[in-house]
């Protein structure tokens, strides 16, 4: 399960037919899986290609919900490690997931248009390709990144001044100085605050905006909400 994510309508309904659509597939194998858990099924079948296309997109939100966490968790005490490399690291690694995020929404919608064009209406089709477009755009404003994968060089808002001042002092300290260690303290504190409160802010809208994405996938891939449809 995926914290705050109970309440997405959508996302669950998807959720729930992909575990139906990818236990009914593995169903005839279960035994065989039993005795041979190095059994390898072919996967080229649509089943795969929905449920896989999924999962991915689960692995980013759990790694951006793991970020969160981790950025509210003390560092560890292991040499090379202080506060602000730690908390940079993490900043990072948000962003850099989010960019990955969008990149997924954006193939599995699109590849699941392609796939399903034939047994689409144009309506429909069309208003599909408007929403990947809208919901990478929305994402990238939630960001400021614009799409730009390498942010520690082109974003500014990763490098700002109270993550530099951050830097300064752990510098300092690590280098002997105790005289900064409350301005050490003071700037983690700030940071982590500050930091802890946007992403959990982001991560909240972007769950919303993945539930509004799958409300309209689900009217392509399903028959009034209850069967996945086969597209071949």
């Amino acid at each position: 399960k995926i914290k705050n994510m109970e309440n997405k309508k959508n996302f669950n309904i998807y959720s729930n037919l992909m575990l139906k659509l990818i236990t009914e597939k593995l169903e005839p194998y279960k035994e065989e899986l039993k005795q041979n858990p190095e059994l390898r099924i072919e996967q080229n079948t649509y089943e795969f290609f929905l449920f896989d296309g999924f999962n991915e997109i689960i692995n980013v939100i759990n790694t951006l919900e793991l970020i969160e966490k981790f950025i509210d968790t003390e560092p560890p005490k292991i040499d090379g490690i202080n506060y602000s490399n730690y908390l940079n690291y993490h900043i990072h690694n948000y962003y850099q997931e989010m960019y990955i995020l969008k990149e997924r929404l954006k193939t599995y919608a699109t590849k699941i248009n392609r796939r399903y064009k034939k047994i689409t209406d144009k309506k429909l089709f069309d208003s599909i390709e408007e929403m990947i477009i809208e919901t990478v755009d929305s994402l990238s404003n939630i960001t400021g990144d614009k799409g730009v994968r390498n942010l520690h060089v082109h974003n500014k808002k990763f490098i700002d001044q109270e993550l530099n001042i951050l830097g300064s002092a752990s510098f300092l300290v690590d280098t002997n100085n105790a005289d900064f260690n409350k301005l050490l303290d003071s700037a983690y504190i700030h940071n982590k605050n500050k930091w802890k409160e946007t992403i959990s802010k982001n991560n909240e809208t972007t769950k919303t905006l993945i539930d509004l994405y799958f409300e309209d996938l689900i009217k392509v891939i399903t028959k009034d909400n209850i069967a996945v449809i086969n597209p071949n």
